[in-house]
C-alpha cells in the first residue's frame, strides 16, 4: 500500500521560489531604459574611472546624480565587479534580492499569523506581475529595496514578540540600509510605530526611528567627506525637501495625477487583485482587527496616501514597498479557499486567451484605454458569482501575471525591444556614437563599453540648437506618447528609420539634413 507522504512547509516555500524565479527569467536579459541607466552608467563609470561621474556630454562637461543616497550605488558597483555589465548579471541581483524579499513575506505572514497565511502570501508574490516587474527593475525602488525594507519590518516584529535585541540590532541595521537607499523608507516607520504601540513598547519605536535618522545623516555625511564630494550629502537632502514640499498644480492637473496614479497601480497590481485587496481589507476589518491587522493596514494604506496626496512623483515605483502588506492581508483574507477548485486554473486560462486575443499590452493605457476597460470591467462582475467570486479574482490576478511574464508586451519588454532596434540601427549606419544626439539609455549601449558613456541630451531641440550645435545625428525613443516631437525631429532628416512598439510609432534614428533646418 502506498502512502502518500505530505509535503513539509520548507518544501512549499521552496517550490514557490523556483517558481517565482521561472516567471522572472523571460526578461533578465533585457536592454536598460530610463531611470536604470541612472544606476547602471555610474556604476560603469566607477569600475572605469573611480568616480560616479554619469555622463560625458558631447562637450565633455561632466555631472553628477546623487538624488538619492549612494547605497544603490555602491551596491551595483560592487556587484558589477565581480559579475560585469552584461544584462543579465546587472539584472541578477535585484532579481536574487526580490525573491529574497519573497522569503520575507513568507517569515513576517508566519509571525503575525500562521505558516499557512506566510506561504498563501509567497505564493501570491511569486505570480505577482508587479513584484515580478520590481524584481526585474535595476533602480532604486528594486528587488533590494523590497527586501531592505521588509526585511526591517520582519526584524522588528520579531523583537517585539521575542524580546531578543539582537532582532532589533538587525531590523536597525537593514532600516539604514534603507534609507541609504532612499529616504522614502520613512513609510516603514509607520509599522514600526504602530507595533511598537501595540506590544506596549512605544518608547522603544520612537528611539528606533530618532535613531535611524541620527545615523543615517551621520553616515551620509561621513560619505560624501570620503568621496570629497559634498553633492553625495547635499544632493540627497535637497531633493526630499523638495519632494515633500511639492508643486502647485490647477485643480485639473491634480485630479488628472491621482487618476493616473490610480490607474498605474491598479494595473500593475492587477484590477483583480486590486479589487479582492480592497475586499480584504474591509472584510478583516470587520471581523479580525487585530495586532497583525492594524500593523499591515497602516503600513498600506498611510503609506499609501503619503505617496498619493503628493503631485506627480513616480508612484508606481513607491508602492512597491507596500506590497508585501498587500499580499499579506489578502493572504489572511483567503487562508480558507480553496485553491484546489477547478474554477481557478480554468478562469487564468481564459484570461490568457482574452489577453493574447487583443495583443494585451501596457502601451495601451496610454493609446487604447478602452482595451484596458474590459479587465477593470471583469473583475466588478466576478463579484456577482458570489459562491466563486475570490476564486475568480484571485485567477484573474494569476492569468493576467503569467500573461504579462512570457507574453512581452509589458513596459520593461517594449522599451527593450526599442532601444535594441534603434542602438542597433545606428551602429549599423555607422553614425559616431559621441556625435550622436540621443536619450541616455541608447546612448549606454552605443558606448564601447571600456568607456564612459558619452552622452549628447536630445531634449529640447529645435531648428535653432540643431544649427547652432551642427547636429548631424539624431536617435530618440520614448515610451510615452511624444508623437508630436518625433515627427518634428523626423522633418529635419533625410531618411529615418522608424521603430514601432505594439504598432506605435515610439522612435527613431536619422541622419540630420542641414539644409531643412
Amino acid at each position: 500500500m502506498e502512502i502518500k507522504r505530505k509535503m513539509k512547509n520548507w518544501e512549499i516555500l521552496a517550490l514557490i521560489i523556483l517558481l517565482a524565479f521561472a516567471l522572472r527569467l523571460p526578461y533578465i536579459g533585457a536592454n536598460f531604459s530610463g531611470d536604470e541607466i541612472d544606476t547602471v552608467g555610474p556604476a560603469r563609470h566607477f569600475i572605469i574611472d573611480g568616480d560616479f561621474r554619469q555622463f560625458n556630454n558631447c562637450d565633455d562637461t561632466p555631472y553628477f546624480n546623487y538624488t538619492h543616497p549612494p547605497v544603490r550605488l555602491f551596491l551595483y558597483s560592487l556587484w558589477a565587479s565581480f559579475f560585469g555589465f552584461s544584462n543579465i548579471a546587472i539584472r541578477l541581483l535585484p532579481t536574487l534580492l526580490g525573491l529574497a524579499s519573497i522569503v520575507v513575506i513568507y517569515l513576517l505572514g508566519k509571525e503575525l499569523y500562521s505558516e499557512k497565511v506566510g506561504l498563501i502570501a509567497a505564493f501570491l508574490a511569486a505570480v505577482s506581475r508587479y513584484h515580478i516587474y520590481g524584481s526585474n527593475l535595476v533602480s532604486t525602488d528594486t528587488g533590494h529595496f523590497m527586501f531592505t525594507t521588509s526585511i526591517t519590518v520582519l526584524f522588528f516584529v520579531m523583537y517585539l514578540k521575542r524580546n531578543n535585541t539582537k532582532y532589533l540590532a538587525g531590523s536597525i541595521l537593514f532600516s539604514i540600509v534603507s534609507m541609504m537607499t532612499k529616504f522614502s523608507t520613512i513609510i516603514i516607520f509607520i509599522p514600526i510605530l504602530v507595533a511598537s504601540y501595540f506590544y506596549k513598547k512605544k518608547k522603544i519605536g520612537i528611539t528606533y526611528v530618532v535613531l535611524t535618522f541620527v545615523l543615517s545623516t551621520a553616515l551620509l555625511l561621513g560619505t560624501s567627506l570620503i568621496m570629497n564630494n559634498s553633492e553625495v550629502f547635499d544632493q540627497p537632502i535637497r531633493g526630499f525637501i523638495t519632494y515633500s514640499q511639492g508643486a502647485a498644480p490647477t485643480v485639473q492637473d491634480y485630479f488628472m495625477d491621482k487618476v493616473f496614479k490610480l490607474a498605474t497601480i491598479s494595473w500593475q497590481m492587477t484590477p483583480f487583485f486590486a479589487l479582492l485587496l480592497l475586499i480584504s481589507i474591509a472584510a478583516l476589518y470587520r471581523t479580525k482587527r487585530d495586532k497583525g491587522f492594524c500593523i499591515l493596514c497602516s503600513w498600506l494604506i498611510l503609506g499609501f496616501l503619503i505617496i498619493f496626496l503628493q503631485y506627480g512623483q513616480d508612484t508606481q515605483r513607491y508602492f512597491l514597498m507596500m506590497l508585501a502588506p498587500a499580499f499579506l492581508i489578502v493572504a489572511k483574507f483567503t487562508e480558507e479557499l480553496d485553491f484546489r477548485s477547478k474554477v481557478l486554473p480554468l478562469t487564468a486560462i481564459v484570461m490568457i486567451v482574452v489577453a493574447f486575443a487583443i495583443n494585451l499590452n501596457d502601451l495601451m493605457g496610454y493609446y487604447q484605454p478602452i482595451y484596458l476597460a474590459i479587465f477593470y470591467l471583469a473583475a466588478l462582475v466576478a463579484l456577482f458569482y458570489k459562491k466563486y467570486s475570490i476564486t475568480i479574482l484571485i485567477a484573474g490576478f494569476i492569468g493576467m501575471s503569467i500573461f504579462f511574464a512570457f507574453s512581452g508586451n509589458n513596459i520593461i519588454a517594449i522599451d527593450s525591444r526599442a532601444i535594441g532596434e534603434i542602438s542597433k540601427n545606428v551602429i549599423q549606419e555607422g553614425y559616431p556614437y559621441n556625435e550622436t544626439w540621443t536619450s541616455k539609455d541608447v546612448s549606454y549601449y552605443l558606448t564601447p563599453q571600456n568607456e564612459t558613456v558619452r552622452n549628447c541630451e536630445l531634449s529640447s531641440l529645435n531648428t535653432d540648437s540643431l544649427r547652432d550645435n551642427n547636429i548631424k545625428y539624431l536617435a530618440f525613443y520614448s515610451n510615452v506618447p511624444k508623437l508630436a516631437d518625433i515627427n518634428k525631429l523626423i522633418s529635419y532628416c533625410d531618411e529615418s528609420y522608424m521603430v514601432y512598439a505594439e504598432n506605435y510609432l515610439v522612435g527613431f534614428a536619422c541622419k540630420v539634413n542641414q539644409t531643412k533646418l
